[in-house]
């Protein structure tokens, strides 16, 4: 069953990969030379004074007001498995509805300011439009391989694009 399983989480993977196209205008899909702008893209990122080696895991720690318990998320090696740990935490979605977007635009802002690589890199992506697309249907931050979703992390991401922008400029 497992294997069934991997075999067909790696057709969607790539079948999700087939459709990352780029262009002048747009950014489809988070892959390749644009993995860095996924959440799952390994590189520090401290928030609230606590080092996370994704901003995945910061992003999941923001689920929580216990430092311990963020430790503990700190400590958790892969992005995919904190993401499964994040997916089990208790915590009130009408509280989470309103704070998520919040959340992903503190975290990337940690990311990108904390890491001046992917800041430049982030910039250098000019006025394209970005879109995270994904084969597990998450139709919130991103859009299935249908095209259908808010791609949320998208918007995120041009959101502290252009507030990076303007703190370059106006430096």
């Amino acid at each position: 069953m497992l294997e069934v399983n991997n075999s067909k989480s790696k057709e969607l993977s790539e079948l999700a990969e087939a459709h990352h196209f780029v262009d002048e205008y747009t950014i489809l899909g988070f892959f390749k030379d644009f993995r860095f702008l996924s959440n799952f893209h390994m590189c520090k990122v401290v928030v609230d004074g606590i080092e996370f080696p994704s901003s995945e895991h910061a992003y999941m720690a923001e689920k929580t007001i216990y430092r311990e318990e963020k430790e503990i998320i700190a400590k958790i090696e892969k992005a995919t498995d904190v993401k499964k740990y994040g997916s089990s935490m208790t915590i009130s979605k009408e509280f989470w509805d309103e704070y998520r977007l919040i959340a992903m635009t503190k975290v990337l802002m940690a990311k990108f300011t904390q890491n001046e690589d992917l800041k430049e890199q982030l910039l250098a992506t000019g006025d394209k439009l970005l879109v995270e697309t994904n084969w597990w249907n998450d139709r919130f931050w991103g859009e299935d391989i249908n095209g259908n979703g808010k791609s949320m992390l998208g918007e995120c991401l041009m959101a502290v694009r252009s507030l990076l922008n303007t703190n370059t400029s106006g430096a």
